[in-house]
C-alpha cells in the first residue's frame, strides 16, 4: 500500500471488502510531523463513511527520518534514541486521534557491535518507561512486534522481557504484544505449536494485535 497515498488506501481496503485496516505513522501515509488537523478530519470522515475501524497503528517503521529500524530505541547515542521516542510519543497521539486502540513497535532494534543484549534491553525499557505516560494519557496501548534480527525476535523472549516490568500497573495495563505468527516462526526451534496457540487464544493479554 505504500504506492499509495493512505486516502487511496482506505479505499483500496473497503473495496477488498474489509472491515478494519491498519494505518501506518510513517512515510508515505501518516508520518506525524507532516499530519494536519485537516488531515485528520478527513480520514476519520473517509473511515467512517467507508465503515472502516483502525485496528492498529504502525509506529514501528521510521523512513520518516532514517529507514525500517531506525533510529531504534537501542541506539548507542542517546540523541538518537530521543528520535526514536519522540517519534513514539507523537504516534501515540495521532493514534488515539484515530481512533486506534494500539501502536505497534519494533522489539528494541538492531544490536550494533559493542553493545551487549543487557545493555540494548536496558535501553529499551528506559524508552519503554520513558512513553507509557503518554501511552496512559492517550488511551493507546503500546504494542511490541518481534521480528528476526532485532533484539527480541520471538514473543518467548517478549515473556522474558516483560519481566522487567512486573508489578508495575501501568506497564501491564499499556504495554502489550503485536504477535506476528507468521514472523514468530521463523528460526523458531524450542516452542511448540501449542505454545504459539496459547498466543492466538489470548489476545486480551498477551496478543493485542495477531497478525497471521
Amino acid at each position: 500500500m505504500k504506492r499509495y497515498s493512505l486516502d487511496e488506501a482506505i479505499d483500496l481496503v473497503a473495496d477488498a471488502g474489509y472491515q478494519g485496516i491498519e494505518i501506518l505513522l510513517d512515510l508515505p501515509h501518516a508520518f506525524p510531523p507532516q499530519v494536519k488537523e485537516e488531515d485528520i478530519q478527513r480520514w476519520r470522515a473517509k473511515l467512517k463513511k467507508r465503515g472502516l475501524e483502525v485496528s492498529n497503528c504502525n509506529a514501528f517503521m521510521l523512513y520518516g527520518i532514517e529507514g525500517c529500524h531506525r533510529p531504534s530505541w537501542c541506539e548507542k547515542e542517546a540523541e538518537r534514541r530521543k528520535l526514536r521516542i519522540e517519534h513514539t510519543r507523537q504516534c501515540l497521539h495521532l493514534a488515539a486521534k484515530l481512533g486506534a486502540p494500539t501502536i505497534s513497535t519494533e522489539p528494541g532494534g538492531p544490536i550494533d557491535p559493542g553493545v551487549t543484549r543487557k545493555q540494548a534491553a536496558d535501553w529499551f525499557e528506559e524508552g519503554l518507561r520513558s512513553v507509557l505516560p503518554d501511552a496512559e494519557k492517550a488511551g493507546v496501548r503500546l504494542c511490541i512486534e518481534p521480528e528476526p534480527g532485532l533484539l527480541i525476535e520471538k514473543a518467548g523472549e517478549y515473556d522474558e522481557f516483560m519481566k522487567r516490568f512486573k508489578g508495575d500497573k501501568v506497564a501491564e495495563k499499556w504495554l502489550g504484544l503485536n504477535f506476528d505468527a507468521g514472523r514468530d516462526t521463523i528460526g523458531r526451534t524450542e516452542r511448540s505449536m501449542h505454545q504459539e496457540a496459547r498466543y492466538q487464544g489470548a489476545p486480551e493479554d498477551k496478543s493485542c494485535t495477531l497478525q497471521l
